[in-house]
């Protein structure tokens, strides 16, 4: 009777837990393989706006999207172990870094991962990464924001809609791209 009762109890384990997390690792690899920063911005019909959160930073203080209301922001979703997103994070830190001045606020959510792993590999960087880096260690926003896969990048403008998305890596330093994120944010 206790062996039936700890069989169907391990089996709730596996069903609430382990096969949920197997079944994103699963979707998160296949979205993260190819290592290529090939992905494009495609513009989001409709106007839909951006679902709010709250999420401590790699500090331990807490930041809310209404934290950044009235400013262009570049909301990307990554993690340590994919490779597109390590691709992107220069090109990311040098976009921070241009547009800086024209108030444009870049926020990277890590996906399902803790601090001590996020502050272990920004270390690896020669220079310290300059934007927010936000933790996202129960996916709570992944699921909100309906991100497929990582990485994922939005723009949302100062009103707080969602504009633009790109999934899978993106070439921040490209000229068009950097086009597309001026046309789509209102920057100059």
């Amino acid at each position: 009777m206790i062996e039936a009762i700890l069989m169907r109890f391990k089996c709730r384990i596996f069903a609430t837990f382990c096969l949920p997390l197997c079944l994103l690792f699963v979707l998160f690899s296949a979205s993260a393989e190819g290592g290529s920063l090939n992905s494009r911005f495609r513009t989001l019909i409709g106007s839909t706006e951006a679902q709010p959160f709250q999420l401590e930073n790699i500090a331990g203080d807490v930041r809310s999207l209404t934290d950044y209301r009235g400013q262009p922001l570049i909301v990307n979703f990554w993690a340590t172990w994919c490779s597109p997103c390590l691709e992107e994070f220069p090109a990311l830190q040098a976009l921070a870094s241009e547009f800086a001045n024209n108030g444009l606020k870049l926020i990277a959510i890590n996906v399902g991962e803790d601090v001590v792993a996020v502050e272990q590999f920004l270390r690896s960087f020669k220079d310290p990464v300059e934007f927010e880096i936000l933790m996202d260690s129960n996916m709570r926003v992944v699921e909100s924001w309906s991100v497929n896969g990582i990485p994922t990048t939005y723009l949302v403008n100062r009103a707080g809609f969602l504009v633009d998305v790109a999934e899978g890596g993106v070439d921040f330093g490209n000229a068009d791209i950097i086009s597309r994120i001026r046309k789509a944010l209102a920057i100059n």
